[in-house]
């Protein structure tokens, strides 16, 4: 739109934005073409927690199979797990959607303690299996 004489004003009426928005990415361009305009570095604090640790959490939740004698990690035992706040365990899920008390399949392999309930069940051991289905 600015190559054809479209002003400031009218582009950011177009696309949505404020001016200064489409003075700052064309003053960029104006400098640089079209390198200048790949993302900057953000203001603040560096990220602490790299790409690697996060990509760990969201394997972990989907693939591993919970701590013993629970159902699903929850945020705090992940932490642990990952050795990352709880938070941040948190803010990775949210980002990425998950939600691992919602998840309908098995994940990894039982602990010990469990599978030793059904290899040597004691005398009046009583196991239920439960599968939830719709009928849609």
């Amino acid at each position: 739109m600015a190559a054809k004489g479209t002003s400031n004003a009218d582009i950011a009426v177009a696309q949505g934005c404020h001016v200064a928005t489409v003075a700052k990415w064309r003053g960029r361009w104006l400098a640089g073409g079209i390198d200048a305009l790949l993302d900057e570095p953000r203001v603040g604090r560096p990220r602490e927690i790299d790409d690697d640790k996060v990509e760990q959490i969201i394997v972990d939740t989907l693939q591993c199979a919970p701590p013993d004698e629970a159902t699903h990690w929850s945020t705090r035992s992940m932490a642990r797990h990952a050795k990352v706040s709880q938070t941040f365990v948190s803010r990775v899920r949210q980002a990425f959607g998950l939600k691992p008390h919602l998840l309908d399949s098995t994940r990894g392999s039982c602990p010990p303690t469990r599978r030793g309930l059904y290899l040597n069940p004691s005398e009046r051991a009583v196991v239920l299996c439960v599968d939830e289905k719709s009928q849609t």
